[in-house]
């Protein structure tokens, strides 16, 4: 039986067009092509649990206008097992406008979090009880931090491990810290973080101390195309990345790229089996004071 992940997270319409280069200030640049879609850390994350066999239930807020009912059309139609989708009145859904230049995908991205900022105590409150029944909480900073505090606390109290992808990136608390059981930044967050340059595997390892000490109990640090395959013994453990061509109207290759190397290396190494299938193994992951993929 797949293991229940409770996707606490972001929902934003993208609206992307790819260009060859992209325009410099005051520049109209005749686009290549166009496309519209679904975005947002949090649902894109939840759809991949999905696709890795998890039982999903997704929450997130939307806006009470166009691309709000676009959301709801999408979510129905992804097959997640339980959806909770909170409304906002007054507030549009969040939204991102995206330019996806040259055929390595680079892409420049402007987001309106819009209701993805709005979600109120009250509204949690009223999550509990899915967030009650899952073995793995998932949370990114893509909401506000008081509702994004609340749902670690909830998913603390009910034993689920509780993992936070600290993008995009803003200021946390060391306190907030001490309650993830795992933490996922990419090379820029852990820099950000640590001011450090997070550049390779050393970088890396000295960045995952210094986010140890900030209360973190298990780090995975993921290099993207710049890490290099490596072995390490003991509590460190890197993997090589499972690399792919993006499609070009993705506006997030590189990201994808270190998704999809993380999630090999944490069935091959860290837990012997998928991360979302059968819920991450607590008691390995918890021996592993830091994770380490490139």
């Amino acid at each position: 039986m797949s293991g229940k992940v409770c996707v606490f997270g972001s929902f934003n319409f993208d609206m992307v067009a790819r260009v060859d280069r992209f325009p410099v200030p005051g520049e109209s640049l005749v686009a290549c092509g166009s496309m519209t879609s679904a975005g947002g850390k949090g649902a894109n994350q939840a759809t991949a649990a999905l696709k890795a066999g998890a039982n999903v239930h997704y929450i997130g807020k939307i806006g009470n206008d166009t691309f709000g009912h676009f959301a709801r059309r999408h979510l129905k139609g992804v097959g997640f097992n339980a959806v909770t989708l909170l409304v906002a009145e007054e507030i549009p859904t969040g939204n991102a406008l995206i330019y996806v230049a040259g055929n390595d995908a680079e892409n420049m991205i402007a987001v309106d979090p819009g209701a993805n900022m709005t979600v109120t105590d009250d509204e949690i409150a009223g999550c509990i009880p899915a967030i009650g029944c899952a073995d793995v909480v998932l949370v990114q900073l893509e909401n506000n931090l008081s509702a994004i505090e609340q749902v670690i606390d909830a998913g603390k109290q009910a034993g689920a491990l509780v993992m936070l992808n600290p993008a995009p990136w803003q200021p946390v608390e060391r306190a907030l810290l001490s309650k993830v059981d795992l933490l996922t930044p990419n090379a820029t967050e852990a820099g950000l973080m640590t001011g450090r340059r997070v550049d390779s595997l050393a970088a890396a390892a000295e960045a995952a101390d210094v986010l140890h000490a900030q209360g973190a109990r298990n780090v995975i640090i993921t290099l993207g195309a710049s890490g290099r395959p490596a072995e390490r013994a003991g509590s460190e453990i890197s993997c090589s990345l499972l690399s792919f061509s993006p499609p070009r109207h993705h506006r997030c290759g590189r990201c994808l790229q270190r998704r999809a190397g993380g999630a090999a290396g944490l069935r091959g190494t860290a837990t012997g089996r998928s991360p979302i299938r059968g819920g991450l193994c607590r008691r390995q992951c918890r021996k592993a004071r830091r994770l380490i993929f490139t």
